[in-house]
């Protein structure tokens, strides 16, 4: 992801897809708060990048909502 980051740069679609992934991948290690700050991120370059309404940049934000609530309720 941080190759893409600086060779492709922050805003483009494969980088946007790593970090998407790495955040997957973060929470099925059980890295829940890295994967969320992953997500996150994701989501805001995204909107700002391809726009709010485009399907990549919804799924990032559904992710981050739901990973959020999952944490809520386990830590409730």
């Amino acid at each position: 992801m941080e190759t893409s980051k600086r060779v492709l740069g922050m805003d483009h679609p494969d980088t946007l897809n790593a970090m998407h992934n790495l955040g997957y991948t973060r929470k099925s290690q059980g890295r829940i708060d890295e994967a969320i700050a992953i997500m996150a991120e994701a989501a805001t370059l995204s909107a700002r990048a391809i726009g709010e309404h485009h399907p990549f940049t919804k799924d990032s934000i559904n992710t981050l909502q739901r990973w959020r609530h999952e944490t809520l309720r386990i830590s409730s």
